[in-house]
């Protein structure tokens, strides 16, 4: 079935989109009202990953989460999944354009260029409560870019303060929640595009995933984190950006704690939406 463009408001959906989760009908209403479309398949794909994750007990630890594959055109793709409390439901588009989205295949995702192009989530740091908190994003294109920051904030410019999901000069992908970094090269870029997950489960330790596979585990300073919003596609300095991504990504989320057995439920539900779409990278 086609794009519901064509139908006069929700008119069209009776009998077609009955039974879905309230939060997929929140969801599609919203894409409509931002001017986007999305076909009937697609919802029910993006509604089979909503319920996967209420029936896993998973999606009261999602605080802010958003796709950018399987609708059909760019404003569909910066309404997010979910919205952390009093934050905008959509995301704030800084000089993304049409053709840098793609929907589906292996190209499916939202591809940066890192000069000038991010997105602002309006989620401040401090909601991801130190020793209570995950990130994460699925990469399905890591560019070319060396020094890049593909998720976080950084407010005090210096690792005390670093919450991110980054790539280094070394060619290594380093992951910060308010400390020093967790790996140096335990993850190899490159070829091996796949979904990072990172989880701070206490105030003082990180632990990073990838595919649903636990790489390592450190120890981290504590810190006081602020309310600086947490960027995508580059780290923010309160209302600035800084060293952005020209990777590409079909998902970022954001929320409370995972326990190991939560993150491989949530990595194969992720996994089995972006399946749907043709951009699994495993």
């Amino acid at each position: 079935m086609g794009a519901l463009s064509g139908m006069s408001g929700l008119s069209g959906l009776s009998g077609v989109m009955g039974g879905l989760d309230p939060d997929t009908i929140l969801w599609r209403d919203a894409v409509m009202a931002n001017s986007g479309t999305v076909s009937t398949s697609s919802i029910s794909s993006f509604d089979n990953f909503f319920k996967g994750l209420k029936a896993d007990a998973l999606w009261p630890k999602i605080v802010d989460m958003g796709a950018f594959v399987g609708v059909d055109n760019l404003n569909a793709a910066m309404v997010k999944l979910k919205t952390a409390p009093s934050t905008p439901r959509i995301l704030v588009n800084n000089n993304f354009v049409g053709p840098d989205y793609t929907a589906t295949g292996a190209s499916a995702g939202l591809l940066g260029n890192g000069i000038n192009k991010h997105l602002n989530s309006n989620v401040p740091t401090n909601t991801l409560a130190a020793g209570n908190r995950h990130f994460g994003v699925y990469i399905t294109d890591y560019g070319s870019v060396s020094t890049e920051t593909i998720i976080g904030s950084n407010p005090g410019r210096t690792y005390a303060n670093f919450t991110a999901i980054a790539k280094q000069s070394s060619g290594y992908t380093n992951l910060y929640l308010s400390g020093e970094p967790i790996y140096q090269g335990s993850i190899i870029l490159g070829a091996a595009n796949q979904h990072i997950i990172a989880i701070s489960g206490s105030p003082t330790q990180i632990k990073g995933f990838s595919n649903g596979v636990l790489i390592d585990t450190d120890t981290i300073p504590a810190a006081t984190l602020n309310a600086d919003a947490i960027f995508i596609f580059a780290q923010s300095r309160g209302v600035s950006a800084a060293d952005r991504s020209n990777s590409r990504l079909s998902m970022y989320h954001m929320g409370l704690n995972f326990t190991d057995t939560e993150v491989d439920l949530f990595s194969t539900r992720v996994n089995t939406l972006m399946t749907a779409f043709g951009a699994n990278i495993y």
